[in-house]
């Protein structure tokens, strides 16, 4: 659950710094900027955000959630990088060049069939997926990505009445991810949901001034905290298998 709520409050700083049109940045599209103090209703609590510089070369967004801690995410336009400052714990600094290096996406709702049995899959940009083999029993194969936000981890088990639920609850939140990814890439673009996830991976905590800076307006926030609950769900289940 703590892991949960690092990830929430990451995703709530992120909305504030992306609203950027830079040619060399990853993230091309351009939304309205926060100028003056905006309050967000976040699963129910108050994160007030407020632009503090946008120029040619960075924007600076602040947030203070309800308990008045306070978050400031640097964007810099040029050199695509991102600064994250969250009152009490150490600063983030992440390249979000590498988002543009992305090759070799694998389809979503692909389903293979062997020699012996099909095999469903479904694999995602959170890289949250799974493998099940259609055999009796069922085979899986399950994934979450490492916490550096280079490749995965994975697990392999045969189902049974010890881990099917678990199993099942996986499956169902890793296609809940593919859906909402499918959703915000068609609403805000492929490059700046990327570059959202590539963030949120690497630094494991986000918070709406970060979002903000990628390009994205408070009205679009909801659908990140959304994906960003369906990943802590998936990472949830798979440490239950």
């Amino acid at each position: 659950m703590t892991m949960k709520k690092k990830l929430k409050h990451f995703l709530i700083m992120i909305a504030a710094v992306l609203f950027i049109s830079t040619p060399s940045s990853v993230l091309a599209n351009t939304h309205d900027a926060v100028n003056t103090p905006t309050t967000l209703i976040i699963d129910g609590k108050k994160e007030t955000l407020k632009t503090i510089q946008d120029d040619e070369n960075v924007r600076i967004v602040e947030s203070v959630n309800e308990a008045g801690k306070k978050s400031v995410a640097t964007f810099d336009k040029v050199k695509n990088t991102m600064l994250m400052e969250n009152e009490g714990e150490e600063p983030v600094f992440i390249d979000l060049s590498k988002a543009m290096d992305l090759k070799g996406q694998i389809e979503n709702d692909e389903i293979k069939v062997g020699t012996q049995a099909s095999v469903v899959s479904e694999y995602t940009y959170s890289d949250y997926e799974y493998e099940i083999t259609m055999s009796n029993p069922k085979k899986w194969k399950i994934l979450r990505p490492k916490p550096s936000g280079s490749g995965q981890f994975y697990k392999q088990t045969t189902q049974g009445t010890h881990n099917s639920t678990n199993l099942e609850s996986f499956k169902s939140s890793v296609d809940q991810i593919d859906e909402l990814e499918k959703t915000a890439i068609g609403i805000l673009g492929f490059s700046v949901v990327v570059a959202a996830l590539i963030t949120i991976a690497s630094a494991g905590i986000a918070s709406a001034a970060v979002w903000a800076a990628f390009g994205i307006s408070v009205a679009e926030i909801g659908i990140l905290v959304a994906l960003d609950s369906a990943c802590a769900d998936a990472e949830w289940y798979y440490g239950e298998v």
